[in-house]
């Protein structure tokens, strides 16, 4: 923003800051969009994931086309807030997938998934500066553009081609396996101690203890 829209550092901070505050906004209330539309339609949950993750598309529109407003400082802020939006849209699509998918082990796939994202932390930089080191041209830019662009649309097919909300067969109790569309988390059998207390007890004696298995 310093080199190419020409904004102070001052302005600069403030600035950067819209698109995150427009991406919360967005998550909050596109994910409660959703699940009212999951709860009262009879469209397929999976389905509707599926459309959620098209907004990705219209990400890769908006990076694509913040390359060419070239110096106009208002439509690139413009385009950037629309993308964020649109990227706070697709969360709803795919991350209740993991508790959808894996039940009762989602945080360890969630913690799996989000460690591979987060290579894009210093991924991202080092392809940055490889591009725009001493180059710093709105040509150059728009090519860290195009890379995101496309990185969105792939990442928004491979969701119409691959996501699911059923059960995966490991991640389900035998008893649980046969119905993959019911929507409960799995209740695994438990082992409880619980103290039998017998009356005409002596004072001071200690109970007998008797196991109690629940499902």
């Amino acid at each position: 923003m310093d080199t190419i829209l020409n904004f102070n550092i001052d302005a600069n901070g403030a600035l950067s800051s819209l698109p995150y505050l427009t991406q919360m906004a967005s998550r909050i209330l596109s994910s409660l969009i959703i699940d009212t539309v999951i709860k009262r339609s009879d469209f397929k949950k999976a389905n509707i994931r599926k459309t959620c993750t098209l907004a990705l598309v219209g990400v890769a529109a908006c990076l694509a086309g913040v390359g060419h407003v070239r110096c106009d400082s208002t439509a690139a802020i413009a385009m950037l807030c629309l993308a964020t939006v649109m990227s706070g849209v697709m969360i709803p699509g795919f991350f209740p997938c993991f508790t959808e998918l894996t039940l009762a082990f989602s945080g360890v796939a969630f913690g799996i998934s989000n460690t591979v994202a987060n290579c894009a932390g210093f991924i991202v930089p080092m392809v940055v500066g490889i591009l725009t080191d001493e180059n710093q041209t709105i040509e150059a830019w728009q090519k860290v553009f195009y890379i995101g662009a496309a990185i969105s649309v792939s990442g928004s097919v491979m969701a119409l081609l691959f996501l699911r909300t059923d059960p995966v067969s490991w991640a389900q109790y035998p008893d649980e396996a046969q119905d993959p569309d019911e929507d409960k988390l799995p209740q695994p059998a438990r082992d409880k101690l619980i103290p039998d207390f017998y009356n005409g007890e002596e004072e001071g004696s200690w109970p007998e203890l008797v196991y109690e298995t629940t499902v």
